[in-house]
């Protein structure tokens, strides 16, 4: 009886999977308003490429990239060991970076799809990346409450700084040649950070609230003074990509 439930079982999947194409799977199952599904496995981080051609998606499986006017799956890079989950490029876009929780940093020629250089200096997995606008810097910063930030030359892959003990769910706010920093008070850790592209605004994507007892709120501050100037509600869960 066992074996013959089973059999029924995977002619069920045979009969019926195949014949859902890419298209139908998309028209069918997308919610209501969305056009478009992207990446496969959980995804973790989602960028446009600065000229606004490609999106750019970290998930557990790579790096999925898509074309931004028809929804191509264009390539997936691969080579992280764990899920990759922060992305980031310079201004020009020459290359991107990526974090993962295999504890590196990797950079890719986005056009050719290779993997151009590999970071490696944390002990525990990479939860955020950011590049500097001219291309000189990556910041990387660990998953850990141990606060582990490093700051990597892309020329040479050396570390210029590594900045740890972050632990008092402060943003710090660093000028990265300089050894100073701001600090922007937050009543809870920080998932996701990103600047206006004014740099005179820090947005912040709140894991929990121990005042509010909630976990989905983006706090904006004024930089540099450390202000908070807003609270925004709606997310029912976590926020994690700004």
């Amino acid at each position: 009886m066992t074996q013959r439930i089973a059999l029924i079982l995977l002619f069920v999947s045979f009969q019926f999977i195949p014949n859902l194409s890419a298209e139908d799977y998309n028209r069918w199952h997308l919610p209501e308003g969305a056009k478009l599904r992207l990446g496969k496995g959980t995804l973790h981080d989602i960028k446009f490429t600065p000229d606004g051609n490609w999106v750019v998606v970290a998930t557990g499986i790579g790096i999925w990239i898509y074309d931004a006017q028809t929804g191509e799956e264009l390539t997936l890079l691969t080579g992280h060991t764990d899920r990759v989950t922060s992305l980031g490029f310079p201004a020009d876009g020459r290359f991107l970076a990526s974090g993962s929780f295999d504890g590196t940093v990797r950079l890719w020629d986005i056009d050719t799809g290779e993997q151009t250089a590999l970071f490696a200096g944390h002990r525990a997995g990479i939860g955020a990346i950011a590049v500097s606008p001219d291309g000189k810097t990556v910041v990387s910063g660990d998953s850990t409450w141990k606060g582990v930030l490093i700051l990597w030359d892309v020329e040479t892959g050396e570390q210029i700084k590594r900045h740890t003990g972050y632990t008092d769910n402060l943003i710090h706010r660093f000028k990265i040649f300089l050894d100073k920093s701001r600090t922007v008070p937050n009543p809870n850790a920080i998932e996701a950070i990103a600047f206006s592209p004014d740099g005179k605004i820090l947005a912040g994507g709140s894991v929990y609230d121990s005042q509010l007892g909630r976990s989905d709120l983006i706090r904006l501050w004024e930089i540099p003074s450390g202000r908070i100037l807003t609270t925004l509600t709606g997310h029912t869960s976590t926020v994690r990509v700004l």
